[in-house]
């Protein structure tokens, strides 16, 4: 193991520093966009919620209600309008970015971890701020990333041996697709690698099987008492259609594929080195005909197939918002940990100050590559900040928690129950 020196935690507290001033002016930019949607109906249902209100009942939406009852959660202690989500917000997105951080680094060392949630960070907050069909603030996206990840690092620490992981991947699953049904392709992902990696390439069918059943036991965890709840609260009957036949119809409606480089501006390095990463990988595979035993610990492998799948996902998106962009960034953004590694692996032998360089320059290249992106972000957070109009995002608010009985997700913006 590479011991942290001097310098290296120099370039950490520096690497933490610019993250903290890209958050501040992407949720600042995010906050501040003139779209006013998604943002207040979800902070309106978690008021409500938080009030006396039940989901499903008085409001429902065609998604599960982890959003709105975390919304809850925080206005549960006081706070009035949007502003009271900005600290559970923030907490979910820095949790995100330290663990952009943990994976980068347990699975290529902290160089890489850095250039990790460098391009994290970045990606995240310009696609908050450049949306041009929903503003980027509170959206249910924003608190998926943590629970995705961690579930991403559970299942690749399962891969060792330890069935207890495996249950842990089970639960942030659960806990992902507690917020929206577009976890399904971190699901997916995760039993396809399982299945090839276990069932296909070790041959080991039984533990295959046992694996999956704990992976969905996981799962059971949070969804059981979720059910239940929904059953005391008389809507768990209601929640079913419209979770299942209602989202599946507005998925059916278009496609959320970018249409123009802009858009995905921050993932076009992370789509090179990705590529680089999956070809070098490729080539070595063929050039080696015993690959042994322990190869499939690597992440690389499971990284490609959930980025087939979030891919995939984005595809059958009803509209093109930036929004749909954030889940799929990420498996492309811990992919590029892949090149950066191969990198890595020519300087980790190297002496202590070339090795220092080599990390210096990874880290360097990297905010380089993110210039053109934070030149977008912090420009556009300042303009907004300016000109924005706080009366009228309190009194947009106030009318949002009286809209009464409706119903979200279907129809522009939505349908007023009778």
């Amino acid at each position: 193991m590479i011991r942290l020196r001097r310098c290296d935690w120099i370039l950490i507290v520096i690497a933490f520093s610019a993250v903290a001033c890209v958050h501040v002016a992407g949720r600042v930019g995010a906050y501040c966009s003139p779209l006013k949607g998604d943002s207040y109906i979800y902070a309106s249902f978690g008021y409500r919620v938080a009030h006396g209100d039940v989901f499903y009942r008085d409001m429902s939406d065609i998604k599960p209600p982890g959003h709105a009852w975390l919304n809850a959660v925080a206005y549960s202690f006081g706070g009035w309008g949007r502003s009271a989500l900005i600290p559970l917000e923030s907490l979910f997105l820095v949790a995100a970015y330290a663990a952009f951080y943990a994976l980068g680094k347990r699975w290529y060392g902290h160089g890489v971890g850095l250039c990790v949630m460098i391009l994290g960070v970045v990606t995240i907050n310009y696609l908050s701020v450049t949306g041009k069909v929903i503003e980027g603030f509170g959206l249910t996206e924003n608190y998926m990333i943590l629970p995705a990840l961690l579930a991403a690092l559970c299942y690749v620490r399962s891969l060792n041996g330890n069935a207890k992981w495996l249950v842990a991947t089970g639960i942030f699953l659960g806990l992902e697709g507690l917020l929206k049904q577009t976890a399904i392709a971190l699901t997916i992902a995760v039993f396809v690698h399982w299945v090839w990696t276990i069932g296909v390439w070790r041959r080991e069918w039984l533990r295959c099987v046992r694996g999956a059943s704990l992976v969905i036991a996981g799962g059971l965890i949070v969804w059981i008492p979720v059910s239940s709840i929904l059953w005391w609260q008389g809507v768990l009957f209601k929640t079913i259609p419209l979770l299942t036949g209602q989202a599946a119809t507005m998925a059916s409606k278009g496609t959320g594929w970018p249409s123009q480089w802009m858009d995905v501006l921050p993932l076009w390095p992370a789509l090179i080195w990705g590529a680089w990463a999956v070809v070098h990988g490729a080539l070595a595979w063929k050039r080696r005909e015993n690959i042994g035993r322990d190869t499939y610990h690597q992440p690389t492998g499971f990284l490609v197939i959930w980025a087939a799948a979030e891919l995939f996902m984005l595809w059958n998106m009803p509209l093109r918002s930036s929004h749909y962009f954030v889940l799929t960034s990420v498996p492309l953004i811990l992919l590029t940990g892949a090149f950066w590694a191969m990198y890595w692996r020519v300087i980790r032998e190297k002496s202590t100050g070339r090795r220092q360089a080599g990390v210096a320059v990874a880290v360097v290249l990297t905010a380089a590559a993110c210039r053109p992106v934070v030149d977008i972000i912090v420009p556009v957070a300042m303009a907004r900040y300016r000109t924005y109009d706080w009366a009228s995002d309190r009194q947009h608010f106030d009318a949002a928690i009286h809209w009464g009985r409706i119903h979200f997700g279907e129809g522009p913006p939505f349908i007023a129950e009778d």
